[in-house]
């Protein structure tokens, strides 16, 4: 840890502000221009959280529907697949009848809607380290946000989420 006046800064902490500046000098236009691009990231930000908190709210309900009609498929003695191998019609009947498949589209369609979001966040231009924190949020919802980290080891991702938690610490300050 150095000191650099009167702040303790970690070696990530002074690259990130440095990557920031750097970022800042090459955004093409004005300042006010940047100033609105920022602002607009930083609301859209905000409109991402509210939609993963929507999501995870969502997946809940899915989940508790799931469990609603595979109980109800027992208590009717529904057998989940066919003699063949193929699933029963069956269930889709009574995954209807509990409510799952308008969870189901509730849930992802808010899913796209936060991907979307998420992609135009990460192709915006920004400025200053509240912004990157932003667009960071943004690129790890964008690849992740099903915790489907394809190549990529737990600990890699764990790493990403930790630096993107000292992205916003830092952002904070």
């Amino acid at each position: 840890m150095r000191q650099i006046s009167g702040t303790r800064l970690n070696r990530r902490q002074a690259l990130v502000a440095a990557a920031a500046a750097i970022t800042a000098l090459s955004v093409p236009g004005t300042a006010s221009a940047a100033l609105h691009y920022d602002t607009r990231l930083l609301e859209m930000g905000r409109e991402l959280d509210r939609l993963r908190r929507r999501i995870a709210r969502l997946h809940r309900g899915v989940r508790a529907m799931s469990v609603a009609a595979d109980r109800v498929c027992h208590e009717r003695g529904v057998d989940a697949q066919l003699p063949d191998g193929r699933r029963s019609p069956a269930i889709d009947l009574v995954r209807a009848e509990v409510g799952y498949d308008r969870a189901w589209q509730s849930w992802s369609s808010a899913v796209d809607r936060s991907v979307d979001l998420a992609v135009s966040i990460r192709r915006m231009p920004g400025t200053g380290v509240p912004v990157m924190s932003v667009k960071f949020d943004a690129l790890i919802w964008e690849l992740f946000h099903d915790d489907l980290a394809v190549g990529l080891e737990d600990t890699q991702l764990r790493r990403l989420k930790r630096f993107g938690r000292e992205l916003r610490h830092l952002a904070a300050a």
